[in-house]
């Protein structure tokens, strides 16, 4: 019988190394179910996004409810404006599966594939489920807002991955969004015009923290734009970053970055400051990444202004092991 070894860690006990005999004849969503929800290094397109040969009937849009369960589907939106938020223990709406396209022609304004904010979201979990929009536009992102989980699922053909913040808790460093076992990869950009979010076009970012704390473990983030968005705005394929942290919304802290697959980018982790009374402090853990080389900027993995304070530990190249250069910006 044939089988593979899949190495990962668990997330309980992040500093272990677990390896998996998998029959590669086996059920697919048992052989992911073996990998369990934890985040490992060397995720693989075989590893997250929706499952191979499963049939997903197209429901269009659809308007998510608390504590409802959707599995095995297409659709091209979804509405996560439902009622309150009452918190972490609330019952909470999940994903498996899933394929989200967009809207066929795409939006014109800002917007994301999962919209996950506003007084009324509620928490949400996706599994195994891909974020790519069918009509690729400058005003898509995959997932942005807070209260949501993400497990092996892969994101591709947005400007933004990720971004978290909440409008209604800008003094808050509430953990807002997790993931785990990720990919995100082959992000879009526009020059300006049509874009004039900024003046040279898309900034995308694998994932835009804006306010709050994300927990990111075991993931692949490749920062670089799909091959027929190059060159961006300064020349080559990187996206503006892979973490762009910047208080645009709200306070940030208790970042929890770790043992994530890390590489492009201009420079792949940029810290950066917002408004005086936002100031970025004491940020959380980036932690046990391995980085390639590929940054746009002299192959800066970590910028930051020198007042930022965390733990910074652990964080090498992958291709030599040995510890990463942290850029501060005085």
């Amino acid at each position: 019988m044939v089988k593979r070894t899949i190495s990962g860690f668990l997330l309980n006990d992040p500093i272990s190394s677990v390896s998996v005999d998998i029959d590669v004849s086996a059920n697919e969503f048992e052989r992911r179910n073996n990998l369990g929800q934890y985040g490992y290094y060397e995720v693989t397109p075989a590893d997250c996004g929706i499952y191979p040969n499963v049939d997903r009937p197209n429901l269009g849009s659809l308007t998510i409810q608390p504590g409802g369960f959707y599995e095995n589907l297409t659709i091209m939106a979804s509405n996560l404006s439902l009622q309150a938020n009452t918190g972490i223990d609330s019952p909470k709406a999940i994903l498996k599966n899933v394929d989200i396209v967009g809207t066929d022609p795409g939006p014109t304004t800002g917007t994301s594939l999962v919209k996950a904010w506003g007084a009324n979201h509620h928490w949400l979990e996706l599994w195994d489920c891909r974020l790519r929009p069918q009509k690729p536009t400058m005003a898509y992102n995959a997932i942005a807002g807070h209260s949501f989980r993400a497990y092996r699922c892969e994101i591709t053909g947005t400007v933004d991955g990720f971004s978290t913040y909440d409008t209604n808790r800008k003094t808050s460093t509430d953990v807002m969004a997790e993931a785990y076992g990720c990919w995100v990869h082959d992000l879009a950009y526009w020059p300006n015009p049509p874009d004039t979010s900024h003046s040279d076009g898309s900034h995308p970012d694998c994932w835009q923290v804006e306010g709050g704390g994300i927990i990111a473990i075991g993931n692949k983030f490749d920062g670089f734009v799909g091959a027929q968005y190059a060159p961006t705005m300064k020349g080559g394929n990187q996206s503006n970053a892979v973490f762009m942290i910047k208080p645009d919304v709200g306070l940030i802290g208790n970042l929890q970055i770790e043992r994530n697959d890390i590489d492009g980018g201009a420079y792949s982790v940029n810290f950066a400051h917002d408004a005086p009374d936002r100031m970025l402090s004491l940020v959380g853990s980036v932690s046990f990444n391995r980085f390639g080389r590929n940054q746009r900027v002299n192959g800066t993995t970590i910028s930051m202004p020198a007042a930022v304070t965390g733990t910074f530990e652990g964080n090498v190249y992958k291709d030599t092991g040995l510890p990463i250069t942290v850029k501060h910006n005085g």
